[in-house]
């Protein structure tokens, strides 16, 4: 088992991540690559190496020894092997990064490993595990495996925030499936985002949302789920625009106001984490689904020219709330999502044209700056 892991480890094991790997004491693995030291020689900090890359392609029938087989003497199998330590990353990642109880692409990816892990052994380190999980289980025809852990929430974000979004997509792209091909895709397209500092969930479930289908790719639905609903739970300190055009291309959406728009503000619809643009323009605010476009799903009416708008979260209820900056001097304060009479009104005592929303750095209080012609 040993020399097994050696030939198919993606980097070098030192004794204590192939002891924990095989579910040996560590003296006993001591001294069993004590015994092997010709062929694996341990290196400084007891990583096992290998004497020439020689060694291991004859172990396992690579060129130019390809003409041995499992019928010879000291064959590895090189899918057994990459079996062994796909199970390992596997203990790893279900330990010590999926979050079942939170995120139910988590909870699915750890039902499809639970069978699949069973059996001699222990797990790797979970820097191992996050890096080479998909690798070993691509070489050991356990691809079905592979797309659960890949679609859970919890693996993608460490790995995206372990700044591996490269070669998380070059392992992606070896991965047969539609909710692999979506994953990268969105993960290409989000890359510049994520590089401005906004949050990876927020970016990701615009991305997947459009495309993804319950029936051809469920496993990119429930990812998309459990970020949509982190993203609705987000700070406003945290919320961006919706990029929807990010990525280029064609027109996404095009949405029929009513009259001119002459200010646009956007949030998330807390009870469905869906995104909605508000429209302000005459003396109506108009709230749309940016993506699916269509009618008004809400219309204010504020009873003055609208000027500015500005959303911001209730610190008591965490429900959304839509400031509206107006000619008259007045500042109305709404609920965006059920719409109806203002919540409250301030008085500025001159038209508002600007609004602009922060926090309060003593109390973490949101605060309202407005802006006005005089």
């Amino acid at each position: 088992p040993l020399v097994e892991l050696i030939c198919a480890a993606a980097e070098p094991l030192t004794v204590d991540a192939a002891s924990s790997a095989l579910g040996w004491d560590r003296a006993w693995c001591k001294k069993v690559c004590d015994g092997l030291s010709l062929l694996f020689p341990l290196r400084e900090g007891d990583v096992i190496g290998v004497l020439h890359k020689t060694v291991t392609d004859w172990l396992t029938g690579e060129a130019p020894f390809d003409k041995r087989s499992s019928e010879d003497a000291f064959f590895v199998a090189r899918d057994t092997a990459h079996r062994r330590l796909a199970r390992a990353c596997a203990r790893a990642i279900r330990a010590g990064v999926l979050d079942t109880e939170s995120y139910s692409s988590d909870a699915a990816a750890d039902e499809v490993l639970a069978s699949f892990v069973e059996g001699e052994g222990g797990p790797t380190s979970d820097a191992y595990a996050l890096r080479w999980c998909l690798f070993h289980m691509k070489r050991s025809c356990s691809e079905g495996e592979a797309v659960a852990v890949t679609c859970s929430l919890s693996y993608v974000q460490k790995r995206v925030k372990g700044g591996d979004i490269v070669s998380f997509v070059a392992d992606l792209n070896v991965l047969q499936g539609q909710d692999t091909l979506l994953l990268s895709d969105s993960l290409v397209l989000s890359r510049r985002g994520i590089s401005l500092g906004m949050p990876l969930v927020e970016q990701l479930w615009q991305r997947l949302v459009p495309r993804a289908d319950v029936e051809s790719s469920p496993a990119a639905c429930r990812l998309v789920d459990d970020a949509r609903r982190v993203a609705s739970k987000l700070s406003l300190s945290a919320v961006r625009s919706m990029s929807l055009t990010a990525a280029g291309g064609a027109e996404r959406c095009r949405i029929e106001a009513p009259r001119e728009v002459k200010c646009l503000a956007t949030f998330v619809d807390p009870a469905t984490g869906e995104p909605r643009v508000a429209c302000g323009g005459g003396e109506r605010v108009s709230i749309y689904d940016p993506v699916a476009g269509g009618a008004a799903l809400v219309v204010i009416k504020v009873g003055s020219k609208v000027k500015a708008l500005a959303v911001f979260r209730d610190p008591a209820t965490g429900e959304s709330r839509l400031a509206c900056g107006c000619e008259d001097g007045m500042v109305r304060i709404f609920d965006p999502v059920a719409g109806g009479e203002a919540l409250l009104v301030l008085e500025v005592g001159s038209s508002v044209y600007s609004l602009a929303v922060f926090a309060d750095p003593a109390t973490g209080a949101p605060r309202l700056a407005s802006g006005s012609r005089d």
